[in-house]
């Protein structure tokens, strides 16, 4: 090619590689044609095309341009076995150009490409092929059809820097499709697990209310210590299954969008109140004074009463798990630029900073082999998602040996 026409022809193969790379998922397939119309333009070609190789053996015109009254390969060229085309197939996969400027230069070892191309009045191909991290994955072919013509070097190069935009695009796409994909089936894994536990709850909570019903009965007609005691445990024991059921009724509703958010003005005081009702004798139990900071009766902050309330309580009965008998929770607020910092912090034993994040996991409960406490790991993951729903944060300070500090922050709706 003279100087200026190589100049020419480069800027052609820039604005084709820049028009690939640029192209989106879903128009890609019309410009790579485009791509294949305009080379076949520019090289004299009768008919471009792509063949793309499968990973089950067999190959594909999968895109293809002709010059006005050329047929059409595409659809004959289509779930054709490798291994029936020996000679170019091997070609393809050493890495080498197929420049056949006349179809008996493919004979002797060629003889069933001959007979492919010759009923379509082929008389000249080139075919070159590009790898994909070791694999063949497509070639890029012209056909001559008017005369016989070996095709230069200088097309070879340009079909093959195009070839190279390509790959890059398809490799792109080809990713693209498997972070969906594995996107899609983590969804349905996901949806699939929110139904399984929303379904078994449902059938857990009945026969649960219909053993506490029992043994309140029972209770009634109690005639003995050991009577009473055995109900106690019933009812003990029935009632914390209830409460990790109702929990993971709430996970899958937040989970799933179903669970009703209502957000709204709450007396912090009030909420915390509420929270340390059904907790206050367990902490008498073991000896352990909750103390309530004087800042809490000034502040009221926007949130969901039922979340807040259950948020608390979590965080509350973690701090009566993990802290040590006879101690102390604090419980006190503090209020800057309008954003409400509620700590929870008891005395324990505290948690090593690398394993903080790994206590809101689902299921994960940290520590369980020293206290023996009983739960299900379930509330800081279930915590974490409602303050989440309600604008604010949830997280843990904590050292070993200087026990653990939950923060929960929420917009302040006013101070009182």
């Amino acid at each position: 090619m003279a100087p200026d026409v190589v100049a020419s022809a480069n800027d052609v193969v820039a604005r084709l590689a820049l028009q690939l790379v640029m192209s989106s998922d879903d128009d890609l397939d019309e410009v790579i044609v485009d791509v294949l119309r305009s080379l076949g333009h520019l090289e004299d070609a009768d008919r471009a095309y792509i063949t793309m190789y499968e990973v089950d053996g067999t190959f594909r015109n999968s895109h293809e341009w002709c010059r006005p009254g050329v047929e059409s390969h595409q659809e004959t060229i289509h779930n054709l076995y490798a291994s029936d085309f020996p000679w170019s197939v091997g070609l393809a996969q050493r890495g080498e150009v197929l420049n056949a400027a006349t179809l008996d230069e493919m004979l002797p070892d060629g003889v069933a490409e001959y007979d492919s191309f010759l009923p379509f009045g082929v008389k000249s191909v080139l075919q070159v092929p590009m790898h994909v991290r070791g694999t063949l994955r497509f070639l890029i072919g012209f056909n001559h059809l008017r005369e016989a013509r070996r095709w230069s070097d200088e097309t070879v190069a340009i079909v093959g820097a195009i070839a190279d935009a390509i790959a890059v695009v398809l490799s792109r796409r080809d990713t693209e499709r498997d972070i969906r994909s594995a996107r899609d089936e983590a969804e349905r894994a996901s949806r699939a697990k929110d139904e399984f536990i929303a379904r078994m709850s449902h059938e857990l909570r009945t026969p649960l209310h219909a053993i506490l019903g029992f043994a309140e009965l029972l209770r009634l007609e109690a005639t003995s210590e050991s009577a009473a005691t055995s109900i106690d445990q019933i009812e003990a024991s029935g009632r914390r299954l209830l409460t990790f059921v109702e929990d993971l009724l709430d996970i899958g509703r937040v989970a799933s969008g179903e669970h009703s958010v209502t957000i709204g003005p709450l007396p912090l005081r009030f909420a915390v109140e509420r929270a340390l009702v059904e907790l206050r004798s367990i902490a008498a139990t073991r000896g352990v004074k909750v103390y309530l900071g004087g800042t809490l009766n000034g502040v009221v902050v926007r949130a969901d009463e039922h979340m807040l309330r259950k948020v608390l309580n979590n965080l509350v009965s973690n701090a009566l798990k993990y802290g040590w008998s006879g101690g102390v929770i604090e419980i006190d607020a503090f209020v800057a630029d309008g954003v409400c910092r509620l700590t929870v912090r008891d005395h324990g034993p505290g948690i090593a900073p690398d394993e903080i994040e790994r206590a809101f996991g689902s299921f994960v409960r940290l520590g369980d082999d020293q206290t023996g406490e009983s739960g299900m790991g379930i509330g800081l993951t279930m915590s974490r998602s409602y303050m989440e729903q309600m604008g604010g944060t949830l997280e843990l300070e904590s050292s070993l040996g200087e026990g653990t500090t939950a923060i929960v922050t929420l917009p302040v709706s006013v101070e009182i």
